[in-house]
């Protein structure tokens, strides 16, 4: 296959014709150099010959190649064009698409800008995003206010709703998972600790573990992916269907008659979620150390008290209740943020899921490192 060439050819009468030759194809212009050296020849040549007619008939044309003469010639249009029909009709076809700025495409400049650019954008976007959490923690602080002083407007019904079905019917997956979770930590804290007389120890690093980080994080964990994205789904769908809109052209207040009651629930339950969790993590993780280490789960049990401070349960337990207002928020706000269209509604209820998570386990680690003194 030839390479891509180009031909100034002055005749007799001396009118000038540049002469399109070669193979001016993908598979020969995939070479950056090439490519720039035959856009720069082909720029240089339709700036010095600019009456100069362009014959193509010489030379072999794809949809690339004619892509680039034609991004090349934006500067300077030939007057004129000697290409068969084929040629013709290649041209024809980018005549109805956006000009492809090829020359941006290697520029060093930008592409080094570009992570620069995503990291902006992306801080952008979670300040945006917790501005706006905080806007709406502040609505709910106003309505708790609000309902304090007027009880008779509390929406209970919903609250209760909400209690039951994110607290009752989720107590089965988390004491499942707590209870599994416990037995790996008291099984391979039992096996290190074999042949030790250290039992003691062995009841502190399951306490500690459980109380102050598995239970309060596996609780939220369970609850971001099983309520919160079915809170986010069920406010999307009621936007979808234009209920929200109803319930405004009602007079009803949609924030406090959907957003509050979520919140409330969530806030009550996520603590009782919390020592649910605690409680199989401990039972498990202290029978699995038992077995492992072939001692008495009641001496251990009776242990417990008295080597983890019982203040380590409370701080676990806030947590808790920290967690649930943040999963609340994440889920009623990307809940109200859905569009009038399915693939909107599974995005957000994707980015609930995630972003309540990351809150989560952020929220933990900065709780880990300001209260490292607590419980200990």
């Amino acid at each position: 296959m030839s390479e891509p060439r180009l031909a100034a050819t002055v005749h007799v009468n001396g009118q000038a014709e540049i002469r399109v030759q070669g193979s001016w194809t993908l598979k020969t212009l995939a070479d950056r150099k090439r490519l720039k050296t035959m856009e720069q020849e082909v720029s240089r040549l339709a700036s010095r010959y600019r009456e100069a007619p362009w014959n193509l008939e010489a030379a072999t044309l794809d949809h690339f190649g004619a892509l680039v003469l034609r991004e090349t010639w934006i500067q300077a249009q030939p007057v004129s064009l000697i290409q068969t029909p084929a040629q013709a009709s290649l041209f024809a076809r980018w005549e109805h698409t956006p000009p492809c700025l090829l020359q941006k495409t290697g520029d060093p400049l930008h592409v080094w800008l570009r992570p620069t650019r995503w990291i902006v954008e992306t801080l952008g976007g979670v300040l945006a995003t917790v501005g706006l959490l905080i806007n709406l923690f502040a609505l709910f602080l106003r309505q708790l206010a609000s309902s304090l002083i007027r009880p008779q407007k509390v929406p209970w019904a919903g609250i209760s709703r909400e209690i039951y079905e994110i607290g009752v019917k989720g107590i089965g997956i988390v004491a499942l998972v707590g209870s599994l979770i416990g037995i790996v930590i008291g099984y391979l804290a039992g096996l290190q600790l074999q042949g030790f007389a250290l039992r003691s120890y062995l009841v502190f690093i399951i306490g500690i573990s459980v109380l102050r980080e598995l239970g309060p994080m596996l609780a939220a964990i369970l609850v971001a992916g099983r309520s919160g994205s079915a809170i986010t789904a069920e406010l999307g769908v009621m936007k979808i269907r234009g209920e929200i809109d109803a319930l405004r052209a009602m007079g009803v207040d949609p924030a406090y008659r959907l957003l509050f009651p979520r919140l409330v629930a969530l806030a009550v339950v996520m603590p009782l979620l919390v020592g649910w969790s605690d409680f199989f993590g401990l039972a498990s993780g202290l029978g699995a150390a038992a077995l492992t280490l072939h001692t008495s789960f009641p001496a251990l049990v009776r242990a417990l008290p008295q080597i983890v401070p019982i203040v380590n349960l409370w701080f676990g337990v806030i947590k808790g209740l920290c967690f649930g207002v943040i999963i609340g928020l994440v889920a009623t706000h990307l809940g109200w943020e859905v569009r009038a269209d399915a693939g909107s509604l599974g995005q957000e209820t994707t980015r609930s899921v995630v972003l309540a998570i990351t809150l989560v386990i952020a929220l933990d680690a900065l709780a880990a490192v300001l209260f490292q003194r607590v419980g200990f």
